[in-house]
């Protein structure tokens, strides 16, 4: 069994607005790393007031480019989530899906 690892974003980014791209590399590095390993992710949204799609085209969208989107889903716990931010975390999925498979049959 693999081991859980427990992200605050709000910790990680000391703040509590996803908006920076700086941020969200941030967040990328701290997954794709994790799930290079194997290692489970408890990735928490406490106390965030503000989380733009576009954090999470480059948090979580851009790991489609190495990991399969059931990867992503199974290893990846998404807590403290309102109903909007689950409904963009899966938008972001399924378009990164989309986009980087149309990138390679391009």
């Amino acid at each position: 069994m693999s081991s859980l690892l427990k992200i605050s974003i709000c910790d990680t980014i000391e703040g509590f607005h996803c908006v920076d791209g700086d941020d969200a590399e941030k967040i990328y590095a701290i997954l794709d790393e994790a799930l290079a390993a194997g290692t489970r992710v408890e990735l928490s949204f406490a106390q965030l007031q503000l989380v733009v799609t576009a954090f999470l085209n480059t948090a979580i969208g851009k790991l489609c480019a190495k990991y399969p989107a059931e990867k992503i889903r199974s290893e990846i716990l998404f807590t403290d989530t309102t109903q909007t931010d689950r409904a963009l975390i899966e938008r972001v999925i399924e378009n990164a899906v989309k986009f980087y498979a149309n990138a390679k049959n391009a």
